[in-house]
């Protein structure tokens, strides 16, 4: 039902808890450091079903699905977990040795802010990294970062960038410009696409909260909630395991192999970057099999979301947000990642379900 889909994230946080209660999972809130609109609370909420963990003894297979990397991607996927705990759970049935974890809201500040980033403008999906890993900063990012990252934005400014985009796209090519821009850099903490220079608080809290219920697994998976590329109203399962890995091979058995894609691969979506967070709890939980990835669900054409986050880059560092024109790309933002179209919203719960059904089958079969 559309009815999933709430005004905040405070009312999608509320259905969560609500909802999971109902159906007797147990509920943990990890308050972050960082406040929401009217100085309110910050959680990243977590919903377990499934055996007690103990030092012991804990499930053997895990599925989690999760909301809200890109804060305001969050709606979706939070409507995606309400209908799996209020409709679909009647239909599943969960194996003794099997445990459910939903995870509400990996970056709520941008999901209760209506951005992208966090509270530090860090792209958390860019941030999942070990101190001794490279965080570069590529030469093309630096020769665009001054259209792509204006200190003033008007029309005129706005009209002088997507001149000089498109004379981009027009030398280099589109999948060239579409890496120059969102790739992920470490180097300008008030640029777009900005992975910070150490793990930031969200992801910490996240990489003890998966630790926990995977410290005995033996399979797993996790699909992670967001939209914005691809085609409207569709949508891809973006692997994070290379083409012909095995967990790649379970997802193209599980979803099809039509509907699964590797972001470093010519047929994807999107384009490949660093520190992703679920490929990131791969790596920390290397003693299970899990299977990763993001469930993508197409909104608008390209060039609409880069002229969003850009907006909205210049808005954190620059604008203010009660102004018209801060308004305004607040709701563009939110639109772009969360139209309010209804026949998309049925769409993502649709996928949701044939999303969330295939992958339980498969893990639970």
């Amino acid at each position: 039902m559309v009815a999933y889909f709430q005004p905040d994230y405070y009312a999608f946080r509320n259905q969560f808890r609500e909802l999971a209660t109902q159906r007797g999972f147990a509920l943990e809130a990890h308050t972050l450091k960082a406040k929401g609109p009217g100085d309110r609370d910050l959680t990243i909420d977590t919903a377990y079903l499934g055996p007690m963990i103990t030092d012991t003894s804990g499930p053997a297979r895990v599925f989690a699905v999760s909301c809200g990397t890109h804060g305001t991607e969050g709606p979706s996927g939070s409507a995606v977990q309400a209908q799996f705990l209020n409709d679909m759970l009647d239909e599943l049935t969960l194996p003794d040795d099997g445990a459910i974890l939903l995870v509400h809201a990996h970056n709520p500040y941008g999901f209760a802010w209506v951005r992208r980033q966090n509270e530090d403008n860090v792209d958390i999906n860019r941030n999942f990294l070990e101190p001794e890993d490279p965080r570069p900063t590529s030469q093309n990012y630096r020769d665009v970062y001054d259209i792509l990252n204006p200190t003033d934005l008007t029309d005129e400014t706005t009209a002088e960038f997507v001149e000089k985009a498109w004379a981009l796209v027009d030398k280099h090519g589109m999948a060239w410009v579409q890496q120059a821009f969102t790739e992920g850099q470490y180097e300008f903490p008030r640029g777009v696409y900005y992975g910070g220079k150490e793990r930031v608080e969200s992801n910490r809290r996240l990489s003890g909260i998966y630790g926990d219920v995977l410290r005995h697994a033996k399979e797993a998976v996790l699909i992670d909630m967001h939209t914005g590329a691809g085609d409207y109203a569709t949508y891809e399962a973006l692997s994070r395991h290379e083409v012909g890995a095995p967990g790649y091979q379970w997802l193209c058995e599980a979803l099809g192999e039509e509907n699964v894609k590797y972001p470093a691969g010519e047929e994807s979506v999107m384009t490949p970057t660093q520190g992703n967070v679920t490929a990131g709890i791969c790596k920390e939980n290397p003693h299970a099999d899990i299977r990763a990835f993001s469930c993508e669900i197409g909104t608008f054409e390209g060039a609409r979301m880069i002229l969003a986050e850009r907006a909205e880059g210049w808005l954190w560092a620059h604008g203010d947000r009660d102004s018209e024109q801060g308004k305004a790309i607040v709701a563009e933002v939110g639109e772009c990642s969360n139209p309010a179209d209804p026949d998309w919203r049925e769409k993502v719960l649709d996928i949701g379900d044939e999303v969330i059904t295939a992958c339980w089958n498969k893990l639970f079969s």
